[in-house]
């Protein structure tokens, strides 16, 4: 079987995986963030209102501004936390994704991977992710603390909570969707020489999805050179950021060979490869 074969298959099977982990996540998320906002609701019926209107006072204020700390503790009641640490145990897609290495291993050699490495690597998308859920408990402390000093209507501010709260899950669906498969991208890296002229197939999905920037790269070689000089518009680094926020495409490491070498077509733009 020619070795473009094997990195076809091999690039099936992470993106099965990835889906698996990003779908997972999504489930969760939801579930999570419907109970935060159940809990946000519960937070914004203690505070003074007259008639549905809230009140701008001084013992009111002070509730409102005590609430920053009691919103996080909903956030972590609601299992935001909890679900971050599972969203990242990523193992299984690294010791996939480093199979993929070994495989590309036949057209150049490579170093040993430091295991510490690949936690850490873990660790910093985890900690991108909590980070985000901060921002999102100071947006909802924020809102209330407007709501209540503008002397809004209670039922307005609920819904713009709820409001916020959906644009917490597109966030944080986003960060972890793009987060994963920077970390695969990362992973792939490992052990690499890193020198300018490595040469890599950008492979993935072919399909209705696939952006103008990877639809024309899909299938091509390009050197890490080349590639530091690409943009996506999106997302600096385009090795491991791919097309941008939620990309399903990556660079494959081929050492010094050429499509043709791998077995594969003369005119790869125009071919679907990693589907």
């Amino acid at each position: 079987m020619a070795l473009i074969d094997d990195l076809t298959a091999q690039a099936r099977r992470e993106k099965r995986l990835i889906d698996a982990i990003t779908e997972d996540f999504a489930e969760d998320l939801d579930r999570v963030v419907t109970q935060i906002n159940r809990q946000i609701r519960r937070l914004l019926a203690r505070l003074d209102n007259s008639d549905g209107k809230l009140i701008a006072e001084r013992a009111s204020l002070g509730r409102a501004l005590a609430l920053r700390a009691e919103i996080t503790t909903a956030m972590d009641a609601a299992g935001f936390g909890d679900l971050v640490t599972r969203a990242f145990d990523l193992d299984d897609l690294a010791i996939l994704t480093l199979k993929g290495n070994g495989i590309a291993a036949r057209a150049a050699r490579q170093t040993p991977i430091d295991p510490n490495i690949v936690t850490a690597l873990q660790e910093l998308r985890e900690a991108d992710l909590l980070a985000m859920g901060e921002q999102a408990a100071d947006a909802f402390w924020r809102a209330a603390l407007d709501g209540v000093i503008g002397s809004r209507d209670l039922a307005d501010l609920v819904d713009d909570m709820a409001d916020l709260a959906d644009v917490t899950k597109r966030q944080a669906r986003t960060l972890h969707d793009t987060a994963v498969s920077t970390y695969s991208r990362q992973v792939r890296q490992l052990g690499l020489p890193g020198e300018p002229d490595d040469r890599f197939l950008y492979m993935g999905p072919f399909d209705g999805r696939t952006r103008p920037f990877c639809r024309n790269l899909i299938g091509e070689v390009h050197t890490r050179e080349e590639i530091s000089r690409m943009s996506n518009g999106q997302i600096a680094g385009v090795l491991l950021t791919g097309g941008g926020y939620n990309c399903r495409h990556t660079f494959q490491f081929i050492g010094s060979s050429t499509v043709e070498e791998l077995g594969g077509t003369s005119t790869p733009a125009q071919q679907e490869l990693g589907v």
